[in-house]
């Protein structure tokens, strides 16, 4: 038995020596042994801090089809547009990028070693999703912290943007759906998913709620309308059990993902179970809200 466990241990003390550390992995696995020329970069390293949060090396040779191939992504990231390379700075330490020519095997890849001096902070929002009626022109968030960033739209024949003393306004050409980048530095802080629509659909905030409440026949915000267009009428199931009412919404001015918002006001009376159905007047589109109300002793 001592035996037996002596050679399982003798194997597995090779298997885990054997193995290459992640970053020699990298360098390793690409087989570049057919390779006849390497490809040049401008530059084999570079150094990030947050006055200098990116950096561009050009490649100098090759087929101009490239990729890059990153060592910790919690350092460094990094995007490649024609022969440049665009490395972004994110947490303090060193990475290395290895820059590998997909259109012609006969260059090797090409090394380059970033070191990040200190923490970058990188603001990054999820993608929104914004509905704008065919022909309108929407003056976009001049709040927006991004103000002063670079704005792109992907098709621009779907929807556009022009700009004023008063701030960037979005345009709606024809029907359809796009996307809308925000970045600064190319960094990217903010996409919207742009949607033309010919009229606005209905859309709440929720459709199912619980109120919980210790005092009957008080007025309660409840749902908010996000899109529609405009002109709303609410109705109760049940009055008995709670009335309903549609009230200005006073929240965020510069939301730009609402659109003719309001707020769905109840009072309720009694505890039960009662529907409210909300409706858009200008296209007569309906969506109900299920309400439980109980009364905590």
């Amino acid at each position: 038995m001592r035996n037996r466990n002596l050679l399982i241990y003798s194997f597995l003390l090779f298997f885990a020596t054997a193995l290459p550390s992640c970053t020699g992995y990298l360098k390793d696995s690409l087989d570049d042994s057919g390779a006849t020329e390497k490809l040049q970069l401008s530059a084999k390293s570079c150094e990030l801090n947050k006055q200098k949060t990116y950096a561009e090396i050009k490649i100098n040779n090759g087929s101009g089809r490239y990729y890059a191939l990153p060592t910790d992504l919690s350092i460094a990231t990094a995007t490649v547009e024609g022969n440049v390379v665009r490395i972004f700075g994110i947490g303090a330490g060193e990475a290395y990028f290895k820059v590998v020519d997909d259109g012609n095997a006969d260059f090797s890849p090409a090394e380059i070693r970033v070191t990040v001096k200190e923490n970058i902070e990188r603001l990054y929002a999820p993608s929104k999703t914004l509905y704008i009626k065919k022909d309108d022109l929407r003056l976009l968030n001049p709040t927006h912290p991004s103000k002063d960033c670079d704005w792109t739209i992907a098709d621009q024949t779907i929807a556009s943007l022009s700009t004023s003393s008063t701030g960037t306004s979005l345009q709606a050409n024809r029907v359809g759906e796009t996307w809308m980048t925000i970045s600064k530095e190319y960094w990217t802080i903010q996409e919207y998913v742009i949607k033309v629509v010919e009229q606005y659909d209905l859309m709440l905030s929720g459709t199912s709620f619980r109120l919980i409440t210790q005092k009957l026949g008080i007025d309660m915000g409840i749902c908010i309308i996000q899109v529609g267009n405009g002109q709303y009428s609410v109705e109760s199931s049940d009055e008995t059990i709670a009335t309903a009412s549609i009230k200005e919404y006073n929240g965020d001015e510069y939301n730009d993902t609402l659109w003719n918002p309001a707020i769905v006001w109840v009072k309720a009376l009694k505890p039960g179970r009662v529907s409210l159905g909300v409706t858009d007047l200008v296209t007569g589109k309906l969506s109900v809200i299920n309400l439980i109300i109980e009364l905590r002793q």
